[in-house]
């Protein structure tokens, strides 16, 4: 969405819309399809409080493990942080620093930019509204915008007691904008009220992993139990054999992409059932085979390769009490797990089988389940539950590298089962093929293969409800604009109350420069997700791009109402809608507030460089014009206008300068191309 905007007959003013990055919003909105769960009767949790009155004992100790405390309020009483030593964290990738400090009882972060000279030129802070993690290793923050949440950029690394940048936010820093997705809170936290595709807003928050994600629905146990009757639905682990034990962990315990079957979903798994029923999850085959390499959930495929659990019967449970938190425990209570097959006797007067050492002299764990440093987090060291007789060198975390460059197409494997050739294996193998391309490594390959196989396994006969939008995406991503509003089209048919199928078939119409068709297909997706603020703003630029500016308008405001700090898109697009208008005074505050909520969103500070120009205020435009050059120089339209402002004010050769510098940055804008020649003939001319 460009256009001119008129200043007086000397100039024209180009202004960026925000209909740039439409996509790129899109990558946001990521999820699977549940239509077919409807068929099942949906689990009803009771929570973990009507676990006490019957478990006092074991609901006391499990609420002080790192499971039952990994969501809660900040408590200034309680918390282990330290503000007595470096509290500032500079993100040198973005040139953003960061401050974490208390303000009464609250934690405060606050981040700021400074200017050569030292100005404060970006300022942005927030309080903390819950902390997530189990404060062993992490404590990371969230954000809470109306029901909204996101993560928050600085994370306490409790082992080094250090404040540094949250896991991946030096490779990419998404500020205060990371939404906590449906899986992240799910693994995370109890069962949480997460209306459908509305990607990061939640109607309440459990305080913590609740006993149901072991044991099962509770409700009807419960009532059960008031009412006098016996009731066994309830699952012991204990009662599991070994496999189903071990899936139970698996939930979460497990580092991959997760493709699950029809009608199934994160809270459709109830313990006690395969989990293989509920989904197939991926892994990438080299990060499987790494002898050195493990990630911080990886605990089940790195036992998985242990000879212990191979030949013996071991599972989670054999060292790990749920219940107790591992503060309390003693090394001896490890070191006697591992001696009840390894001998029989107790570690106490035991020397282990493979070195001639005193058991309780070494520690078991120590020499074959070492501590190192993670492949995901920063700062962590972690046991590699990998048990094995000869150990890799340790690794501290700041050897570890955790942003490989990788030359070379991965290869992706389920990971709790064999890898299935038939077509419905191809297409489960393919929609996890554009989960790692979205989420992790940005490969053609990934989709082009995709592409293939999806085609291949849906002639075969072969179904999955994610396939046809995996196939859009791939086909979106690839160009193939046709093929992929077809495969869109297809999704929408079969699972016609499923926003994301709609959402993404808009994105493809809009693409082929159908805006009626987009529209109307954000109109059904809105009607199931009411709470989408990204299909908002989406729709709201598809109205500005018609001119439509009260329904463009009405749209932005709604997305504003819902969340106002998460989407700056939101802000620009009011912006533009006044600026459109001829309405610059009122179109200033839009794009300042979407500048102060991403000071490097240049499409928003281009466009405030215009409406000051159009006020009259030429050296606050000249300044956001020649800010946005020094984020972005391929932006023809900050050049062209800082071109304008020069020439307007008599500097006709610098205006040729700065333009002739704009077109060596961007030298197929034929707009800047044509301006330079009439400035040079009519400087010639004088």
């Amino acid at each position: 969405m460009m256009g001119p905007v008129r200043k007086h007959d000397r100039a024209i003013y180009w202004t960026y819309g925000n209909l740039f990055g439409l996509l790129l919003l899109g990558s946001l909105i990521s999820g699977c399809i549940t239509q077919g769960s409807e068929d099942k009767p949906p689990l009803v949790f009771a929570g973990d409080a009507s676990c006490a009155s019957c478990h006092e004992d074991i609901y006391t100790s499990y609420h002080q493990t790192g499971m039952g405390r990994s969501v809660q309020p900040f408590d200034v009483s309680d918390a282990p942080e330290r503000f007595d030593g470096e509290t500032t964290v500079y993100n040198d990738r973005f040139d953003l620093y960061y401050d974490v400090f208390l303000r009464n009882d609250s934690l405060i972060q606050r981040e700021y930019r400074l200017s050569p000279e030292g100005y404060v030129v970006h300022e942005r802070e927030h309080g903390v509204d819950l902390v997530m993690g189990s404060g062993n290793a992490t404590r990371t923050y969230l954000l809470n915008s109306s029901g909204y949440l996101y993560e928050m950029p600085v994370t306490w690394y409790v082992e080094r007691g250090v404040w540094d940048m949250s896991p991946a936010y030096r490779q990419r820093n998404l500020r205060f904008d990371r939404p906590i997705s449906a899986e992240c809170m799910f693994c995370h936290n109890g069962p949480a009220s997460h209306p459908p595709a509305s990607v990061s807003f939640y109607e309440d928050v459990p305080m913590g992993i609740t006993c149901e994600r072991c044991h099962g629905a509770a409700s009807d146990h419960v009532a059960a139990q008031l009412a006098g009757s016996s009731d066994l639905s309830l699952v012991r682990l204990a009662d599991l054999d070994r496999s189903l034990q071990l899936d139970v962990c698996q939930q979460c315990h497990l580092t991959g992409f997760s493709v699950f079957e029809a009608g199934e979903d994160m809270l459709t798994y109830q313990p006690g059932q395969p989990l293989s029923a509920n989904r197939t999850v991926y892994g990438i085959a080299e990060e499987l085979q790494d002898p050195d390499r493990f990630g911080i959930s990886s605990h089940a495929e790195r036992l998985a390769k242990s000879a212990c659990y191979q030949d013996q019967a071991l599972t989670c449970t054999t060292c790990h009490d749920p219940h107790q938190s591992t503060k309390t425990f003693q090394v001896e209570a490890y070191n006697d797990a591992c001696m009840a097959c390894h001998g029989g006797e107790r570690a106490s007067e035991a020397v282990c089988p493979v070195d001639p050492i005193p058991v309780a002299e070494a520690g078991c764990a120590g020499c074959h389940m070492p501590k190192g440093g993670t492949s995901d987090i920063p700062h962590v060291t972690f046991t590699d539950h990998w048990i094995r007789r000869t150990i890799p060198a340790r690794r501290e975390p700041d050897e570890v590298v955790r942003d490989p460059t990788v030359n070379k197409v991965l290869a992706l494997v389920p990971i709790d089962s064999e890898v299935d050739g038939s077509p419905q294996g191809r297409l489960l193998h393919s929609v996890a093929l554009v989960k790692l391309y979205e989420e992790k490594h940005k490969r053609p390959e990934y989709l082009e293969m995709a592409d293939a196989q999806i085609t291949s396994a849906l002639a075969s006969g072969a179904q999955h409800p994610e396939a046809y939008v995996a196939l859009g995406k791939a086909r979106l991503w690839l160009n193939r604009l046709d093929g992929a509003q077809a495969a869109f089209s297809q999704s929408v048919v079969r699972f016609p109350r499923d926003a994301q199928s709609w959402i993404w078939l808009s994105r493809s119409e809009g693409a082929l420069g159908r805006s009626s068709a987009a529209i109307a297909a954000l109109d059904s997706a809105l009607v199931y997700a009411p709470r989408n603020v990204s299909a908002w703003i989406e729709r709201g630029t598809l109205w500005a791009d018609r001119g439509q500016w009260d329904h463009a308008t009405r749209d932005f405001e709604r997305a504003i109402s819902l969340d106002p700090i998460g989407w700056p898109h939101a802000w620009n697009g009011l912006g533009f809608v006044m600026l459109s208008r001829s309405e610059p005074l009122k179109a200033v505050p839009f794009f300042e507030k979407a500048t102060k909520l991403d000071p490097d969103y240049t499409k928003a500070r281009s466009n405030l460089g215009s409406a000051y120009a159009l006020l009259g205020r030429e050296a606050e435009a000249a300044a956001e014009f020649a800010e946005v050059i020094r984020q972005d120089p391929n932006v023809p339209e900050a050049w062209a206008n800082l071109a304008f402002i020069s020439f307007e004010d008599g500097r006709a050769e610098e205006a040729i300068q700065l333009l002739q510098r704009g077109l060596a940055a961007n030298p197929t804008d034929a707009r800047m191309r044509q301006l330079l020649q009439t400035w040079q003939g009519r400087n010639q001319t004088d």
